[in-house]
């Protein structure tokens, strides 16, 4: 007999509506059109219900489950039919919030996962940009440039100039008091840049916007700009460096995924930090007249093929002293090792929370097996053998494994989804939400393990005692 009183249905189906309305407050959070009003409420309300939701979904979930598992499970463990059904049947609640409460590695491992992949195919594995960049802080005079230009090896050149300028008015990126409203001018010739450039236009028509740079008074801004739905091709936007500010139209957006990560690395004026990760491209003339800032802080350069990075650094930076060099190849390297770096990282984290985890559900395993004593000696008592107990015990466990799993995946994907929406709207990222199948594999094959393991003392503690000793213990436990 299972010690546990009759679950009603409609407790179960309590235990989904619930779930179900938490989730949906979240959903429901996320409508305010305001970036700033939807952060907070998400932070401090939508974060909260959207876990308890899943926790508390965990309960219906394992009904389903196993309903459609339970049965191939009986017979790969060659229990008798009904046997494990029968059991998670009269104590769903016990059974589903246990496996709820391993959701959480899972959730980690597949947020963090999918939104790494994300940013991977989405935005750093688009970036191409010239072979190397030569950069200078103090800036570079045409005279260094033409030096650099006319080595054997180089193929092309593209001065760049930089600035950071304010967006008057406007609070484009991120939240507005937490966020420098701050942009990144890049100076440049329109038809070097981008020919050595592997640009995308988004918006705009690439020849009416390269002649409307040369007028003076317009600007070609980052496809982040149009993703945060702030402003649009048309839009006017007032550009400000101290007290000099004038209004430009924008003519076109394109995506510069390359020139980004390359300031970001060679932290150029700490970029990352302010904020302005994003872009507009401004006619190099227009920022001398206007900004009176016409030094070049970087030379884009192309190389011939056989040239070595180590040879083209020493030779270019013989040619101009003040010049440090650095290869395209090499940001690659480096971007692959951060990228490498931060998903070792994460990926301890959430296997560490599933030993957590593992560990914890194991210690309940073992208080709901003292609390069933009576009922295994009951089983013992009637010709059950130690292997049947012990593969009862363990097909519970797995049941509860693929629970928590299947609970973890789909609030690991709901907060992926998230972090994606974050991305678009805080940072203009447009980001593509993406199944991290490989590393979901491993955590469901390791948190199974694991679960299964952790049960093993609570199997021993109950197939060791002979059935009397277990019967002793009387139906209170």
């Amino acid at each position: 007999a299972i010690q546990a009183r009759p679950v009603r249905k409609a407790s179960i189906a309590f235990a989904a509506i619930g779930a179900l309305l938490l989730i949906g407050l979240q959903l429901a959070l996320w409508l305010p059109d305001d970036l700033q009003t939807r952060f907070t409420l998400y932070v401090n309300a939508g974060l909260p219900a959207v876990h308890i939701g899943y926790f508390l979904l965990a309960v219906p979930l394992l009904v389903i489950l196993s309903s459609a598992f339970g049965p191939v499970v009986e017979t790969m463990l060659r229990l008798p039919r009904g046997m494990l059904t029968g059991n998670l049947a009269a104590t769903p609640f016990r059974h589903g919030l246990t496996a709820g409460a391993m959701m959480v590695g899972i959730s980690i491992l597949v947020s963090t996962w999918s939104n790494a992949l994300s940013l991977l195919n989405d935005w750093i594995g688009r970036a191409k940009f010239a072979d190397g960049f030569a950069l200078c802080n103090t800036g570079m005079s045409p005279q260094v440039q033409q030096a650099i230009a006319e080595l054997p090896f180089v193929t092309g050149t593209c001065p760049i100039g930089y600035l950071s300028l304010k967006v008057v008015g406007r609070q484009i990126f991120g939240v507005e008091g937490l966020a420098p409203p701050n942009v990144t001018c890049v100076g440049f010739d329109p038809q070097r840049f981008f020919s050595m450039n592997a640009v995308t236009w988004v918006a705009g028509d690439p020849d009416h916007a390269i002649a409307r740079l040369k007028d003076g008074d317009a600007i070609i801004v980052a496809d982040r700009f149009l993703v945060t739905q702030k402003v649009t091709l048309g839009d006017k936007l007032t550009l400000a460096s101290g007290r000099t500010q004038k209004e430009y139209e924008i003519v076109g957006a394109v995506t510069a995924a390359g020139l980004d990560i390359a300031t970001q690395i060679f932290r150029i004026r700490s970029q990352y930090m302010e904020f302005s990760i994003s872009c507009v491209f401004m006619d190099m003339a227009e920022v001398i007249r206007t900004f009176d800032n016409g030094d070049a802080y970087m030379l884009q350069v192309n190389l011939s093929p056989e040239i070595s990075d180590r040879q083209a650094t020493r030779e270019i930076e013989a040619a101009a002293p003040s010049v440090h060099f650095r290869s395209g190849r090499w940001i690659r390297e480096r971007i692959d090792e951060i990228a490498f770096a931060l998903l070792t990282v994460q990926s301890t984290i959430a296997f560490a929370a599933l030993a957590l985890t593992c560990l914890g559900v194991g210690n309940i395993i073992m208080a709901n097996i003292h609390g069933r004593r009576y009922e295994f000696g009951v089983l013992r008592a009637v010709g059950g053998q130690r292997g049947l107990i012990a593969r009862l015990i363990l097909a519970e466990t797995v049941m509860l494994a693929i629970t928590g799993a299947t609970v973890g995946t789909l609030l690991g994907m709901h907060l992926a989804w998230i972090g994606v929406q974050n991305y678009r709207d805080l940072a203009g990222l447009p980001l593509h939400l993406t199944l991290p199948t490989v590393p979901l594999i491993i955590g469901w094959v390791v948190l199974l393990v694991m679960t299964m393991l952790a049960s093993l003392p609570g199997v021993w503690a109950v197939i060791r005692p002979r059935p009397s000793v277990l019967l002793a213990a009387g139906r209170a436990g």
